[in-house]
């Protein structure tokens, strides 16, 4: 069963293992839109090093519209003002 957010497959990890570069770039450049992500996916992404590096602005960019779909999600009309402060 594929996912539609997730633009590499297990035996692709698996067979890039050892190539730990590649691997990461993929996952990276990958849109996972708030999908679940396996550990071994997680850690290789927080493994990267160097806040200016485009890597680094690439997994706080995905942290941060993580956060905000999360925010946008609990809105309704009781709770609107605490959620946007």
């Amino acid at each position: 069963m594929a996912r539609s957010g997730v633009s590499c497959s297990a035996d692709e990890l698996t067979t890039s293992r050892g190539s730990n570069g590649d691997t990461s770039k993929k996952l990276l450049q990958s849109r996972t839109g708030g999908a679940y992500m396996p550990r071994a996916k997680l850690k290789l992404m927080q493994k990267v090093s160097g806040k200016s590096g485009e890597q680094y602005q690439r997994v706080n960019w995905e942290r941060i519209k993580k956060k905000i779909h999360e925010l946008v999600n609990k809105i309704n009309t009781t709770n609107l003002v605490q959620v946007a402060r």
